[in-house]
């Protein structure tokens, strides 16, 4: 019987690029996981439902198919209540939209500023850094403000100028 033939690039163990990066996935998305599993947490200790009622009710009525600005009235930008119809859409009104949608959108604000860490300075730097933010980006206030959505595009905005 012939023998099989020796691993190379690709076999037994996957390609080369993935065993070394590795490390990197497992320390961004053990962040990423336990900033969500926190953030979850605190937004039922947190949670304001007439606080946050505006927010949630524009993202609900374009669930519905209303308009912004048309079908009625919002006093902030669009893009806001447009994560929080695509967030309903996905899981229902309620908290376990927001919940999801705090976990997404805190993993999409912290991938840039890893990334950008990570072509910079060491590993155990990068895990600082992506740590503080995780716990500064949403921790302080648990609820899928305007604001922290406007910083993720701010933070998506430097990393592509550095790659630039």
């Amino acid at each position: 019987m012939p023998e099989p033939p020796a691993a190379g690039p690709g076999c037994a163990g996957g390609p080369p690029g993935l065993r070394r990066r590795l490390p990197d996935l497992l320390l961004f998305f053990g962040i990423a996981g336990a900033s969500a599993a926190l953030l979850a947490a605190n937004l039922l200790r947190s949670f304001h439902p007439l606080d946050m009622s505006a927010f949630m009710d524009a993202g609900y009525r374009i669930t519905l198919g209303q308009q912004p600005y048309r079908d009625f009235i919002y006093t902030a930008g669009p893009l806001h209540p447009w994560f929080h119809a695509v967030f309903f859409s996905v899981c229902g009104f309620g908290v376990r939209a927001l919940q999801v949608h705090l976990a997404v959108a805190n993993t999409l604000a912290l991938l840039p500023v890893f990334l950008l860490a990570r072509r910079h300075l060491g590993r155990g730097a990068t895990a600082g850094i992506t740590a503080t933010s995780a716990l500064c980006f949403y921790g302080p206030v648990s609820h899928p403000w305007y604001d922290q959505n406007a910083h993720l595009w701010l933070f998506w905005a430097v990393y592509l100028l550095d790659r630039a």
